[in-house]
């Protein structure tokens, strides 16, 4: 009996043995978690975050080919057709609390080519839809801006213009720093068309949306994306003795995961 019950009492301080090494490992699990959770927190909140700034236009638009002017450059240009980046800009800040590397940046109009579903004419401009033949790319292609003068002996002005990504390169943005991401032509000339007609309403020419992609690293090497839709702003515009104020805004788009 005495034996017995001896066994007894060992099997009951290996079972309870077992579940102190038990719950120890649930213990220390957890604690492996949290830990795990703690760092990839810390990483999200000291990671870099690349953010482009909603930004003033203040410009005059002589002609559909005007680039716009800036706050330092106020000089009135016309584009030439190789032209590809305005000198028209937006702020792009790191609001993050590390340096983001290796930063790149580009556009792409939405929808692509599938933006332009018909010609556009009015009395003052006229806007030829890409072809849709099978050396246009879908995010890559060309269409025509033709300025119509009516009433005067001056012949129509017509230049190509080149949907391309425009893709810009910084080695180093640091936190609390910014850099100037410079807007593609092909936006500057299809808001030249929104705003001048805008000052002839009703105004049936719709804006086009641009999607700017910003890749980037961190300091570990872990790579970033984000995304943001670009577009004329609809909150305000205003035209004020040959000057068009407005601004550019920024939304940003959820990645899919």
């Amino acid at each position: 009996m005495n034996e017995w019950f001896k066994g007894f009492l060992e099997l009951l301080a290996a079972f309870g043995t077992l579940l102190a090494a038990l719950s120890a490992r649930k213990s220390a699990k957890i604690s492996n978690i949290q830990l795990n959770n703690q760092i990839e927190e810390k990483r999200r909140i000291d990671r870099p975050r690349l953010v482009p700034l909603n930004h003033v236009i203040s410009t005059e638009i002589s002609s559909f080919f005007t680039d716009w002017q800036t706050n330092e450059d106020r000089e009135i240009r016309k584009f030439e057709e190789d032209n590809e980046m305005s000198r028209f800009y937006v702020p792009l800040i790191n609001t993050g609390n590390t340096h983001a590397f290796d930063v790149r940046c580009s556009f792409k109009l939405q929808r692509g080519i599938y933006a332009f579903q018909e010609n556009y004419e009015s009395e003052r401009v006229k806007l030829e839809r890409p072809d849709g033949s099978s050396t246009q790319d879908e995010d890559y292609f060309e269409f025509n801006v033709t300025t119509i003068f009516p009433g005067y002996n001056q012949r129509n002005e017509t230049q190509n213009v080149k949907v391309e990504s425009c893709t810009q390169f910084f080695p180093l943005i640091q936190n609390d720093k910014s850099s100037k991401i410079y807007m593609p032509k092909f936006f500057i000339i299809l808001n030249n068309i929104y705003l001048k007609e805008y000052l002839n309403p009703p105004v049936t020419f719709h804006k086009y949306k641009v999607i700017l992609t910003i890749h980037y690293k961190d300091q570990i090497e872990t790579e970033h994306t984000d995304r943001y839709l670009m577009v004329l702003s609809n909150k305000q515009i205003s035209y004020n003795e040959s000057i068009f104020n407005t601004w550019t805004d920024f939304k940003y788009i959820e990645l899919s995961k």
